[in-house]
């Protein structure tokens, strides 16, 4: 977690994704079909193909790199960042990978509650909902409700400490309903 003092209206924050079932359910996905994959070719091999026997290793080694590529989706951490009025929302997966989310004005959100363990009435029929938080029982999570480019509703539920709370009442205090 991150936050800059130098602005009073710039706000830098990031937060780590605990893991959930579904993270670990890709993560045993990952290891047992690399293994699989590993005994599946062993046994081709040697079968089939006992002159080739010693390119397995490359095969080993194919077999571990396409599965580290996978394995950086199981690490996701949020990033936003409120500056000038603007919040600009990235995911990054496994340290490396970053992702722009959605940019929004704060001043255009048609609303900025807090989440309480039950969804907004805000928030109800929203097209896209992006969930961008540690776990939802984590404290201080706001919803901001919004339209993106294409016009549609949508949703953001994300962390934020007290410096992000006056900053984006500061922006839109008609929609700022959080306590």
């Amino acid at each position: 977690m991150s936050e800059d003092m130098g602005s009073p209206n710039y706000v830098e924050y990031s937060v780590v994704q605990k893991p959930n079932g579904k993270t670990k359910r890709l993560k045993a996905i990952i290891v047992l079909a690399t293994v699989a994959v590993a005994v599946a070719l062993f046994l081709v091999i040697y079968n089939f193909a006992k002159p080739f026997i010693m390119g397995f290793p490359l095969v080993m080694v194919l077999a571990v790199f396409v599965a580290f590529q996978f394995w950086k989706y199981t690490n996701v951490s949020f990033d936003y960042t409120i500056a000038g009025g603007e919040l600009k929302m990235c995911a990054v997966y496994g340290g490396r990978k970053r992702t722009e989310l959605f940019e929004t004005r704060i001043s255009s959100a048609e609303a900025i509650v807090g989440y309480s363990g039950t969804e907004p009435a805000e928030a109800r029929g929203a097209a896209r909902v992006f969930i961008c938080v540690s776990s939802m029982s984590a404290p201080e999570i706001v919803c901001m409700v919004f339209k993106d480019d294409a016009g549609n509703k949508c949703a953001a539920y994300f962390e934020v400490q007290k410096k992000a709370k006056t900053v984006l009442k500061f922006y839109n205090s008609t929609a700022y309903k959080v306590i």
